[in-house]
């Protein structure tokens, strides 16, 4: 239970940290959760007048973040119905343990902000 109060501590955390980040992506109104069913995506950001949605994940892993995370985070942001059509998406990835190589390309070819621990490295 310690490693899933971590979790939840960390991804608080991050929730906080982005605001720092909106210069790198657009200018939030709000910040926080978005869940449905079995499916949480930890960090929602919105700007109603630019239609901008930031969509982020969280990992508090000894394992760093591979595109498999980033891939999962996609597939869950077509639940959120939140402005739908012409909406403009931007992602974020937060990890204790830093990125795959994998990931690190991805997210330079894609536009992925990646932050390790509190550190934005792209």
């Amino acid at each position: 239970s310690f490693d899933n109060l971590q979790g939840l501590v960390y991804e608080n955390v991050c929730r906080e940290l982005i605001w720092q980040y909106q210069d790198q992506l657009f200018s939030f109104e709000r910040v926080g959760r978005w869940w449905e069913d079995d499916k949480e995506i930890d960090i929602v950001a919105i700007n109603s007048e630019s239609k901008s949605i930031l969509f982020g994940e969280c990992k508090c892993t000894n394992k760093p973040v591979g595109t498999n995370i980033c891939e999962d985070l996609k597939a869950k942001t077509k639940m959120v119905d939140w402005k739908i059509n012409g909406r403009n998406e931007y992602y974020v990835l937060f990890s204790v343990s830093g990125f795959t190589p994998g990931m690190i390309a991805l997210a330079k070819k894609d536009k992925i902000l990646l932050i390790n621990k509190d550190k934005l490295i792209s």
